[in-house]
């Protein structure tokens, strides 16, 4: 979506330095984006979005994103994170945009969305499986009431 803001994660930077910005900088043909600020590590797509890869070593780390909107967030690796980072991140999570062709609202709300790819284990295993797998809320969820566990959770899992 055009002039959307997007954010992918990992918990420490050398995990994103040695997943998500190596693949990026390898895979991503450099016609596809306008720019990429190296120190900030943003892309800036040719449509005037972009995407900020980031990362949240320690627990607080998540509050570096307060008052950010993003259409989409992706985590790597969901299990190194707590739910308290999870649950703060969804917050950012908001970008209610009217789809606009040649200056006109074609009436679509686009819905932001977020994804997480893990293996098992780790700090957030008990967390991740209580809503992605057995669809419950975990242990210390904030307001569990207002969640759709069915509806807003799927779990997809991966084929060798």
């Amino acid at each position: 979506m055009a002039g959307s803001d997007t954010l992918l994660l990992r918990r420490t930077f050398p995990e994103l330095e040695s997943s998500l910005l190596t693949y990026f900088r390898r895979d991503v043909p450099r016609d596809s984006y306008r720019s990429y600020n190296e120190a900030k590590h943003v892309v800036t797509w040719n449509n005037g979005s972009t995407t900020r890869f980031g990362y949240c070593r320690n627990e607080n780390d998540v509050y570096q994103y307060q008052g950010a909107e993003f259409l989409f967030i992706g985590i790597d690796e969901l299990t190194h994170f707590t739910l308290k980072q999870w649950q703060f991140l969804t917050s950012r999570n908001r970008c209610p945009i009217l789809e606009y062709t040649a200056g006109y609202s074609r009436g679509k709300k686009v819905v932001p969305g977020m994804a997480g790819a893990t293996n098992p284990g780790n700090i957030g295993h008990a967390w991740v499986k209580a809503l992605w797998v057995d669809k419950v809320a975990p242990a210390g969820f904030e307001r569990p009431e207002l969640y759709d566990y069915a509806g807003e959770y799927d779990f997809v899992r991966a084929r060798h």
